[in-house]
């Protein structure tokens, strides 16, 4: 049996091609947390309201949904150990520290080339297999120790075999008029600067069709900007339960902010440009693994702008401008684009020879031995103790005669 973990509607469009191409192949949805309410972003749904929102998606989706029981931590891996051979996720997730005796799989969404938690060591090394777009990010992995795979990019298999889905495509396109469209992509929380972009986005409504594509942790957490968004009606505000696909196919250029939307524009050729109000320092670079601790810095293939004011002077600029990028690097960030990347990742899901599941000890002492500092070390090392107190316990050692005869001498 092969399980994809589904936490948000996202999950599913990355997952499709491949659940397609895989026998034995089910849904779950893991263990979620409520959306709290912060003064600044407003609040979300609980995670019982969010369980039954991804339910009733994926239920639309026709696919099989597997019900591991109480939604905690410890049944999703009781379950997953007891029943399951391969489960793919997209990263970490609630029960993962808890299994044993199942492959655990990373499908990636993004490039790793940031110095971002999402690709650090810490967060990755229970995985048994991570599968990337490209060699650019299989190379990052694999200097920590772990296994690795380039397949492309699934999402976008319908994309390379002109198969995107015309009902969503057609209900879009009736809020349309006959201008260019500009495609507007924010992520979420602290870092995205929707706030200092939206009004002058809005403002550029008489010449283009807006659409702003929700990021999932503003659709499903973020009431007060959801609440501002769907009160604009020159703009046109759809939420995570789109297929990507569908909004790129619409889009003449994309507004990006520092997220795995940028390379998804690269990808399919689409001029971008970046939204760099949020920017930290270690977003501004593209790893390049063609050459040793080489990267290239994304204002040499994107233009960005920190200023709200300049945002139209530029969108005319390059509106069909696409990015221009070094056909071997394009390659060894995205592998190929043939539509076929879901059955690639199926392939390699499937070969446990090549790529044989690792004991959980293993996987410790490796991600340990490729610990980037002495803080980290330490941290897994006390995650591998945990982890063998509760599943490996060790034999107890008879204390020597010695010992036993000193002892009962101290009692007599």
């Amino acid at each position: 049996m092969n399980v994809f973990l589904c936490l948000v509607p996202f999950n599913y469009f990355v997952f499709k091609s491949i659940y397609k191409k895989l026998k034995e192949s089910y849904f779950a949805i893991p263990p979620l947390q409520d959306r709290l309410l912060t003064d600044e972003f407003g609040g979300g749904l609980s995670k019982k309201g969010q369980y039954n929102y991804i339910e009733g998606f994926l239920k639309r989706k026709n696919v099989e949904i597997i019900d591991y029981g109480e939604k905690t931590a410890e049944k999703l891996a009781e379950f997953l150990d007891a029943n399951c051979d391969n489960v793919i996720a997209p990263h970490w997730f609630a029960g993962i520290n808890h299994i044993h005796n199942t492959r655990i799989i990373r499908m990636m969404y993004g490039l790793a080339n940031k110095k971002s938690s999402t690709y650090s060591i810490a967060n990755n090394f229970l995985m048994d297999l991570i599968l990337t777009y490209g060699d650019n990010s299989a190379e990052r992995f694999f200097t920590m120790g772990l296994q690795a795979e380039p397949v492309g990019n699934p999402i976008f298999d319908d994309w390379f075999s002109d198969n995107i889905d015309g009902d969503d495509l057609e209900s879009i396109k009736r809020k349309l008029d006959d201008k260019p469209t500009v495609l507007y992509l924010p992520t979420f929380n602290k870092y995205s600067c929707i706030e200092i972009f939206i009004d002058d986005i809005v403002s550029l409504s008489c010449d283009y069709n807006i659409i702003v594509k929700l990021h999932h942790g503003t659709f499903i957490g973020e009431s007060n900007r959801l609440v501002d968004l769907l009160s604009r009606p020159e703009i046109v505000v759809l939420g995570d339960y789109v297929d990507p696909q569908v909004v790129y196919k619409l889009a003449d250029l994309v507004l990006v902010e520092n997220s795995g939307a940028i390379y998804d524009a690269i990808l399919l050729d689409k001029p971008v440009i970046i939204l760099g109000a949020s920017l930290v320092n270690n977003g501004l670079d593209i790893h390049d693994s063609r050459e040793t601790s080489s990267s290239i810095t994304k204002y040499n293939l994107i233009p960005i702008t920190f200023d709200p004011s300049g945002l139209e002077k530029l969108i005319k600029e390059h509106i069909f401008t696409k990015p221009v990028i070094d056909t071997s690097f394009k390659d060894s960030l995205f592998f190929k684009t043939d539509g076929h990347a879901g059955e690639r990742a199926a392939n390699v899901i499937l070969d446990n020879e090549k790529f044989p599941a690792i004991s959980a000890p293993e996987k410790y002492e490796i991600a340990i031995k490729n610990a980037p500092d002495e803080k980290t070390k330490e941290h897994l090392k006390n995650e591998r103790n945990n982890f063998v107190n509760k599943h490996h316990h060790l034999p107890v050692k008879k204390p020597s005669l010695l010992k036993r005869a000193l002892s009962r001498l101290s009692f007599g």
